[in-house]
Parts: C-alpha cells; structure tokens; sequence
C-alpha cells in the first residue's frame, strides 16, 4: 500500500499542478482581457481626438478640391470654345486675305499690262510722229498736170 500512497501524492500533486496552470491561464486570460480592453479603449479615445478631427479636416479639403476641379474642368472647357473660335476666325481671316491678296495682285497684274500696252502705244505714236516721211501728195492736186 506504501505504493499506492506515493502514486496518489504525485497524483495530487499533477491534480494541483494542473488547478494552478488553469488558474494561471485565467489570470492570465483575465489580465489579456483587461489590455485589450484598455487598448481598445484607447484606440476609441485615439480615433475621437485625433482621427476624426483629421478626417473631417480631409474630407473638407477634398470637397474643395473637388469644386476646383470643377471649376478648372469648366474654364478648360470654355478656353477650348474661346481657342477654336479664334482658330476659326484666324483661319477665315486667313483665307479672306489671302482671296484679297489674289484680287490686288490680279488688278495690279491688269493695271501693269494696260500701263504697258499704253506706254507702248505712246511710244510707237512718237516714233511714228518723229519719223520722217516721204511726201505725200496732197489730194486734189496733180503734180504731173500743167498748171
């Protein structure tokens, strides 16, 4: 019997080994239940002083940045109007001087060749006025008639 009494005494002794690992681990859930319950704490503490002060601050940036967008998105859209209404105007101005161009130089061409073709006629009537000319009779009269 002496046996069995050393048997139960290291069976009581891994039985109170066992109540103080379980008590261990309770205290030790109990203690990881607290710091998870300050940490959550904190956290919840952390995310009202700081984190929605902050994403109030950035939503109402972003909201501006929004309206500047908006508003840049339009003015872009207006200057592209303003800048093919102005190449269209180039462009037809363009071509209203270049057509203008043409019918100056066509009425110049015109005006030179008149100017020509008369300066050729001056000077073909002075040459024929400067000439001498071999005499002419006079109409009516004979020469080889006696008088």
């Amino acid at each position: 019997m002496d046996n069995l009494s050393t048997t139960n005494t290291l069976l009581a002794v891994m039985a109170g080994v066992q109540v103080l690992w379980i008590v261990a681990a309770l205290v030790a859930a109990m203690y990881v239940r607290g710091m998870v319950t300050r940490t959550e704490t904190a956290l919840a503490r952390l995310q009202d002083e700081h984190v929605r002060p902050l994403r109030g601050k950035v939503d109402h940036i972003l909201s501006k940045v929004d309206h500047v967008m908006s508003d840049v998105s339009q003015t872009t859209g207006a200057v592209q109007q303003r800048a093919a209404a102005v190449d269209a105007s180039l462009s037809s101005t363009y071509q209203v001087a270049e057509r203008e161009a043409r019918r100056v130089a066509s009425v110049f061409t015109a005006l030179a060749r008149e100017t020509t073709a008369v300066a050729t006629g001056v000077r073909a009537a002075v040459a024929a006025v400067a000439q001498p000319t071999p005499s002419t009779p006079t109409r009516g009269v004979r020469d080889d008639l006696p008088a």
